[in-house]
């Protein structure tokens, strides 16, 4: 009886991350801003220091969302930052 207590807390648990990263990944989509500064504060400072970085791509996968960069004048993403629900507390 127990374990299914367990399970219910954490399939609620589970919900909420969801509910909060499609949130964030609604408001990043549209906010290039908002999206540079994840991106600053996840990379090494020297890399956003001396690279130019931009972003085109993101993705929302379960309960994580993946920003691509591109470093340079690349057109494609050379690399990808993940965000999960433990980054947005």
């Amino acid at each position: 009886m127990e374990n299914k207590y367990v399970y219910e807390m954490l399939n609620d648990i589970k919900a909420k991350n969801r509910i909060r990263m499609c949130l964030l990944y609604e408001k990043l989509e549209n906010n290039d801003k908002e999206r540079m500064k994840w991106i600053k504060n996840k990379l090494p400072w020297y890399i956003t220091k001396f690279c130019r970085i931009s972003s085109n791509e993101i993705i929302l996968k379960d309960t994580s969302i993946f920003i691509g960069v591109n470093f340079g004048k690349s057109a494609r993403s050379n690399c990808y930052i993940e965000l999960t629900p433990r980054d947005i507390d």
